[in-house]
């Protein structure tokens, strides 16, 4: 029996391999992908608006849900840290090192 990194490292080359062959363009709009239960979408603009109202309506829950829960140091220190990124930005041309820090502030929130 495989212990739970031999299963961690085939998802994350199984993983690899999809996005090799989805970037390299083997992969196309329709096409059923075997032994990984998923087909690929045709991109369209009704499907981008129904990801994003779909979005909105789950972040909206999320958002109702953390306020409730969430202490007022909490939220302080998440409002200190985007207004210091922001302030930062507008005082600064963007680095990469700042963008990795916008993004990282970003993904905490979700």
């Amino acid at each position: 029996m495989a212990n739970g990194g031999d299963q961690t490292n085939l998802r994350e080359q199984a993983y690899a391999s999809f996005t090799r062959h989805l970037l390299a363009r083997y992969l196309k709009p329709g096409q059923f992908v075997s032994q990984r239960g998923m087909q690929l979408a045709h991109i369209a603009i009704s499907l981008i608006r129904e990801a994003f109202q779909c979005r909105l309506f789950m972040e909206r829950e999320a958002v109702a849900l953390f306020t409730v829960s969430a202490s007022d140091d909490e939220l302080a220190r998440l409002r200190r840290e985007h207004e210091d990124m922001l302030a930062q930005a507008l005082a600064q041309t963007p680095t990469p090192e700042m963008e990795a820090r916008a993004q990282t502030i970003d993904w905490a929130m979700h």
